[in-house]
């Protein structure tokens, strides 16, 4: 999952020394910090991240350490969010180590177990820790406010959890809130109260008020830090504030956009020019804005936003990435002139070339798709579909063919196809079939030498359709069709079709038929790294050996299995806790009781996740293990 962090987002933004401290604010998260959750929740531009910051800056408790994460849309998907929240702990607290690298290996996305195993590492943290996720507000998955939920409400008493969010996230607040276990901070709170617009208008703004005009625009943006600060960049150099005060009309978003046009009106040519031709980057970079500006002065003019306090915020130490205040960029969009707007389908052309360059698909593709150039996003995504498989990113391959016209999908079999497989990982059948007929004739009538290995991918989805709907004879006849038409390279396609053939001779009885197809297949998925994978068809085999009568046999291989996933460096890879109950299961066959129960003990081990089956599995030989105790057998006990 390496390859999914942006280090940018786990550094705590930079905090401005001319900032207004928040004394009553900063207590109240202090207070907050005893409890499970705190929740800063309100509108754009109520200072939630510059107050968090702050916090983080003034808080000096002795062994506490700060794990954060600024969260973007990316990260609407668990493998990318789990991801992050792994990567911040990691580097907030080092003595965690091996127990987190465990939790996310490189081919497996995330689950229950992963939550669990960081919540028992945490647990075992001899320091405290505060968890920040800013932005919460981006995040719309259901299944991963799910895990979050199971996360926070598991957490020991070391972890406190600070979320920065717009709305309010579908978390069982009123639970928390009930059990004294929730600390809010909310837009009421939020507001500048007159002395805080006073010390900001004076110390910040460097502006010189008088006492009545600062209450009246207190009042009148009803304490909302953004129009505050817009309001004080349209006051510079003004001989008539007084005036200005007086026809300041308020805090809606017409007053907003009226105070940003005032703003830019005052701007440079070349800053305006800048601020629009970057306004729909969600992250920039002074290399980026050069390449997609064709201007060499990025460094210059970005550092004179910086320091004009333009609504630029910082996103790493080394102030190399930077991105707009939210609310900023949406005006500077809304109010660009058309020549501007005109630019835009080719400023994402641009920006989606230069991350393809650094290697940062992901943003390459969501600059595409924004263009919109969907040839260039199909062209991107096809590349992108082998990585996306083998690293399980199902919801990010699904919705970025999702995005692209279906006509251009159904042009192209390479994204049609892809797209079948997300769509029955969902239980989505509906219209797979009629996909893969048409993939395999404009597949035969291009003639492309790639035609075989496609047809392959094709008859292995028809194959997997067939088992869905249990007709056992078709998925079988597909599955055969794969050897037939898939290269002898095709390592992965022959090891599915393999797979499903071994399943069709277990149900069927066959057992040395199926013993042998598996084998096939753990050769196959271990060749191209699909080490996960792998574990999962090595506990069928050993299943088959002790149906077999054949102890022995699963014995080596269920071993064979736990010494593969050792090799993978610290990660507990899925089904590796199957394997020791797997072992446990041998053991009640040769009757060794206390073997038994050592191997049931180690599939619990801090670290070890199992397949989602694991703890039915772990049930039943604990039940046979209970039984075959009170009945004190001294020789082997019948199971498999």
């Amino acid at each position: 999952m390496a390859n999914l962090v942006i280090a940018t987002k786990l550094h705590v933004p930079r905090l401005r020394g001319d900032i207004v401290h928040r004394q009553r604010l900063l207590e109240l998260l202090d207070h907050g910090a005893q409890s499970r959750l705190t929740l800063v929740s309100a509108p754009a531009g109520f200072g939630k991240t510059t107050l968090l910051v702050d916090w983080l800056a003034t808080r000096k408790t002795a062994g506490r350490s700060v794990a954060w994460v600024s969260l973007d849309q990316s990260d609407n998907e668990a493998a990318a969010f789990w991801a992050h929240l792994v990567a911040a702990l990691g580097g907030a607290a080092k003595e965690l180590g091996q127990a987190l690298s465990a939790l996310l290996p490189p081919d497996q996305p995330p689950d229950r177990n992963t939550t669990v195993g960081l919540v028992n590492a945490l647990a075992a943290l001899g320091g405290e820790i505060d968890v920040v996720l800013d932005d919460l507000h981006v995040i719309e998955d259901a299944a991963l406010f799910e895990e979050l939920t199971f996360f926070i409400e598991h957490l020991s008493d070391n972890v406190h959890v600070v979320l920065g969010t717009r709305a309010d996230p579908p978390l069982p607040l009123a639970r928390l809130r009930a059990r004294g276990e929730l600390i809010e901070i909310r837009a009421a709170d939020l507001r500048f109260r007159p002395d805080e617009a006073a010390s900001y208008f004076a110390d910040t703004a460097h502006l010189t008020l008088g006492a009545d005009d600062v209450q009246k625009l207190e009042q009148r943006t009803e304490g909302w830090i953004a129009a505050l600060q817009l309001a004080a960049l349209s006051m510079r150099g003004r001989a008539d504030i007084d005036a200005f005060v007086a026809n300041f009309a308020g805090s809606d978003r017409y007053v907003v956009d009226y105070l940003i046009e005032e703003v830019l009106r005052d701007q440079p040519d070349d800053i305006r020019e800048f601020l629009f031709g970057t306004a729909a980057l969600s992250r920039f970079s002074a290399e980026l804005c050069d390449a997609i500006l064709a201007r060499k002065d990025g460094r210059t003019t970005i550092d004179a936003l910086y320091h004009k306090n333009l609504f630029i915020v910082a996103l790493d130490d080394r102030r190399q990435w930077y991105r707009y205040h939210h609310l900023f960029a949406d005006v500077l969009q809304a109010h660009m002139p058309p020549s501007e707007r005109d630019r835009v389908p080719e400023r994402h052309r641009q920006a989606s070339l230069w991350f393809e360059q650094h290697k940062d698909r992901d943003e390459a593709i969501r600059h595409a798709l924004a263009a919109p150039d969907f040839d260039l996003a199909a062209q991107l995504i096809e590349r992108a579909v082998p990585e996306m498989r083998q690293r399980r990113r199902v919801a990010m391959l699904r919705s970025s063919i999702e995005a692209l016209p279906d006509a251009l999908v159904r042009a192209r079999p390479a994204l049609s196809i892809g797209l079948v497989g997300p769509l029955l990982t969902a239980g989505i059948t509906e219209g797979a079939v009629e996909r893969l007929d048409e993939a395999e004739t404009s597949l035969r009538a291009s003639g492309d030498a790639a035609v075989r290995e496609f047809i392959g991918t094709i008859e292995l989805f028809r194959s997997a359709l067939a088992q869905m709907r249990g007709d056992i004879p078709a998925a079988k006849a597909h599955a055969q069709h794969v050897f037939e038409l898939a290269p002898g390279d095709a390592y992965l396609e022959r090891a599915g079709a393999a797979g499903f053939l071994a399943i069709v001779a277990w149900t069927q009885g066959d057992l040395d038929t199926a013993q042998r197809y598996w084998k096939d297949c753990t050769d196959g998925l271990l060749h191209v790294g699909y080490v996960a994978d792998a574990i999962g068809t090595i506990y069928a085999r050993g299943q088959i050996s002790i149906a077999q009568g054949r102890p022995g046999d699963a014995e080596e291989v269920l071993k064979r299995g736990l010494a593969l996933a050792a090799e993978r460096k610290g990660y507990s890879l899925p089904g590796s806790a199957d394997l020791y109950v797997g072992l446990a299961e041998v053991d009640l066959c040769r009757g060794d009781l206390a073997a038994a129960h050592q191997h049931l003990t180690d599939s619990e081990s801090a670290g070890l996740t199992g397949m989602p089956q694991y703890s039915s599995r772990k049930l039943v030989i604990a039940a046979l293990l209970a039984c075959a105790e009170k009945f004190d057998s001294r020789h082997s006990f019948p199971v498999g």
